[in-house]
């Protein structure tokens, strides 16, 4: 990366972690926030196997429960993920500014700080809870060594591509989906099959035979609930490491919406409108109305569209809800950002909004911190809570755990420069143990 392209107001020091001095501190405020949406939405999923995550929201929910699992489903799920990504972006890019910028090996030692993000998220994901995204930030952040050298504004450009990349990409996973239906009803359907020449039928006998994945992924379902309700910590784990192993298999789905996020958020450090919020607050400003403007109603009509969510049963009508819903993820998504930013300039508001910095903070260490209070709620091994706890209840639990994690944070760091967990990725990362006061 050449200095013309590196952005301003990032400092120029050695590479080594970022001092409470030079750290952006409306990153924090969003990074805090973010954390909860990433709660709120990930609760339920310590409660249902997260094969179940195919099938959209829980069609059992009734009443109030039905109308938080609504209003998360509607404005929570999907927003947060793309707030956090782009979050992870704008991190990786200011740690390979200032590493470039001191005449460190940048490339090595942001891949040794993929490694050690990527080290976290296998020990979480098969440890604490299947759902871990770190893995697949620490695998697709590579992706962004590729565009070091990349000014801002094909930056944009490229995760522009990488976007519409993937609504492509759902549009093939829609049409085979609709191959797959059709192709069993036909199996079915004698008098369709008669018209047919004996291989053709032959071949669709066959596919038939096979499961669907609907049927699989539920089966998968129904088999690891149990465990996770009355197992043992041993038996857990066996179930969670071979969920979190299929999870994998989406990382390819994964990719270009995470890299699209990645590279927006490189965008708004290279460009500095982050380093700078109060310089371009009319772009914040501009991002909070149309952001919300555009994403509500589109939220909105993307929920009616997609009933329950289930792609299974939604057809091509809860398809092209799909569709919405994701662009208006990521129309909320900067909303949500340009109103903390604008709340974050305005004296008045500033101090409400900086409740969340300490949080943001301790980010890494926070979301570790989820599973490993969740599942220990609600896994056999722990209290056994396992679908004893409605919708409604799960989000004001939620809210009492963040509520417990803003204090935490805040006690923590009035005595320490880092989290515990951003302290060992940081001394992994740069090979050496790094003060924790001072």
């Amino acid at each position: 990366m050449t200095t013309d392209n590196a952005p301003p107001h990032l400092p120029t020091d050695a590479a080594a972690p970022i001092s409470s001095a030079e750290r952006i501190d409306v990153l924090d405020v969003i990074r805090g926030f973010a954390l909860l949406g990433i709660l709120l939405m990930n609760i339920e999923w310590f409660q249902r196997p997260i094969a179940s995550l195919a099938f959209g929201m829980d069609p059992s929910q009734q009443g109030i429960d039905r109308a938080v699992g609504w209003f998360i489903f509607t404005f929570v799920q999907g927003k947060f993920y793309t707030m956090f990504s782009l979050l992870f972006g704008m991190g990786f890019v200011i740690f390979l500014t200032r590493a470039e910028r001191a005449g460190r090996a940048a490339n090595r030692l942001f891949a040794r700080r993929l490694l050690v993000l990527l080290a976290i998220g296998l020990a979480h994901g098969t440890l604490l809870w299947a759902g871990d995204i770190l893995n697949a930030y620490a695998v697709i952040g590579f992706g962004l060594l590729l565009f070091r050298n990349s000014p801002p504004k094909r930056l944009l450009q490229w995760a522009a591509v990488f976007f519409g990349l993937l609504l492509a990409m759902m549009c093939l996973m829609q049409i085979g989906l609709s191959i797959d239906t059709a192709t069993r009803q036909m199996a079915a359907d004698p008098a369709a099959m008669a018209k047919l020449d004996e291989a053709t039928r032959t071949d669709i006998l066959a596919h038939a035979k096979t499961d669907a994945p609907e049927v699989e992924m539920r089966r998968q379902a129904e088999d690891y609930a149990p465990v996770y309700a009355t197992g043992s910590y041993r038996e857990v784990t066996r179930v969670r490491t071979q969920e979190f192993l299929h999870s994998l298999a989406f990382l390819p789905f994964f990719f270009p919406s995470v890299l699209s996020m990645f590279l927006l958020g490189a965008w708004f450090v290279r460009s500095g409108t982050i380093n700078d919020p109060r310089q371009h607050a009319g772009l914040f400003r501009h991002l909070m109305q149309v952001g919300l403007g555009v994403g509500i109603p589109l939220a909105l009509l993307a929920s009616y569209l997609m009933g329950d969510g289930n792609p299974f049963t939604g057809g091509w009508r809860g398809f092209g809800g799909s569709l919405l819903m994701f662009v208006a993820n990521l129309a909320l998504c900067l909303g949500y950002i340009g109103a903390l930013v604008m709340l974050w300039l305005a004296p008045s508001t500033r101090r409400w909004v900086s409740i969340f910095a300490p949080a943001g903070r301790m980010a890494l260490t926070n979301y570790l911190m989820h599973a490993a209070v969740l599942s220990t709620l609600f896994y056999g091994y722990g209290f056994g809570w396992w679908g004893e706890v409605p919708r409604a209840q799960q989000a004001l639990l939620a809210l009492a755990l963040y509520a417990m994690q803003l204090g935490l944070s805040a006690w923590w760091l009035a005595r320490f420069r880092y989290g515990p967990m951003e302290w060992v990725w940081r001394s992994a990362t740069y090979g050496r143990l790094q003060p924790m006061r001072g």
